[in-house]
């Protein structure tokens, strides 16, 4: 086991530089220049030796492979370097905003479990039923509907409807729970739901698959009860691809945030990038596509980690 997370930690290496070289690229190429962006409508009228002198300052003047080892030798350190438009260091901005991307991620992920894994089993264990029927429409409706469009018509329905409007004033767990929760389930729900109906269909077919095995047969012979040859003969094996499908969810949902903060008007990561990207802060832009990166890395790791549980035949070597 201990030789396995060290190879899979060093082969996490190369792909972490990869993805920062492919980051660092993509900005550069993208038209703007955060120069112009910064200095605005007085362009005009600043001199060439103040915006050389501004290049200096933020690191712009030198050549890009020399612009990529300085921020990667220092990403390295923790140092993210500081916001070019901003000023402002980018660990900090991103330490502001990390906790309602996180609480945001996390009730979506708790969600789509919750709701995606049982309904997924209940709909194998009544094939061909109305209910396996009514559950794999609701999957489907799931995965129709833009989660970006549901947002819009959660916000903007109430609001003809009823004159009621989701609060707008962002509020820490810690200050006001209930008000946090207020503000953060609308779209916790839309997330799960979105991503839910993914693990519905994938556990319902896995089900099916297991149950279709000798083994299942020889404990339905042997008199087991069916909450038994259910949770403790059939669903680990088929939690096996749930689990993978859940380590690529983990992407989504951190896509989905951008999306749902905008809309929700939450002061998450997803909404700074997308502020970043805009104004072509490229410090801020590269510290959280590297933060993600990181994060997919090491969710990837413990998902692969978790099939010795799921199943005693996986062996790590």
């Amino acid at each position: 086991m201990r030789t396995y997370v060290l190879r899979r930690s060093l082969l996490a290496i190369p792909t972490l530089l990869l993805s920062s070289l492919l980051i660092f690229s993509i900005m550069r190429v993208l038209p703007g220049d955060i120069i112009y962006t910064v200095l605005g409508d007085t362009l005009v009228n600043v001199p060439q030796s103040e915006i050389e002198a501004l290049k200096k300052e933020v690191g712009l003047d030198k050549p890009l492979y020399e612009q990529y080892v300085t921020w990667i030798a220092a990403a390295m350190k923790g140092d993210l370097g500081k916001s070019l438009r901003y000023r402002q260091p980018v660990s900090d901005m991103i330490a502001s905003r990390l906790p309602v991307t996180l609480e945001l991620g996390v009730l979506a992920l708790l969600l789509s479990v919750i709701v995606g894994i049982p309904v997924g089993v209940l709909a194998a264990l009544r094939q061909d039923t109305l209910a396996d029927y009514a559950f794999r429409g609701f999957a489907i409706a799931n995965l129709s509907v833009p989660s970006f469009w549901l947002a819009t018509l959660v916000v903007v329905l109430p609001a003809i409807w009823f004159r009621y409007t989701p609060p707008l004033a962002y509020v820490s767990f810690f200050d006001n729970p209930i008000e946090n929760l207020k503000l953060l389930i609308a779209p916790a729900i839309i997330l799960g739901l979105a991503t839910s109906a993914t693990k519905v269909r994938m556990t319902r077919a896995m089900m099916l698959e297991v149950m279709r095995n000798d083994y299942i047969r020889t404990a339905w012979a042997k008199g087991l009860p069916e909450r038994v040859i259910i949770y403790r003969h059939a669903l680990k094996n088929a939690l096996i691809p749930v689990i993978t499908l859940f380590g690529l969810q983990v992407t989504a949902i951190l896509g989905g945030t951008v999306i749902m903060e905008s809309v929700f008007s939450l002061p998450g990561m997803g909404r700074l990038l997308i502020e970043a990207i805009t104004y072509r802060d490229y410090t801020v832009v590269q510290g959280i596509a590297l933060l993600i990166v990181v994060w997919v890395v090491i969710t990837n790791l413990l998902v692969d980690l978790s099939y010795g549980f799921l199943d005693p035949r996986v062996r790590f070597r």
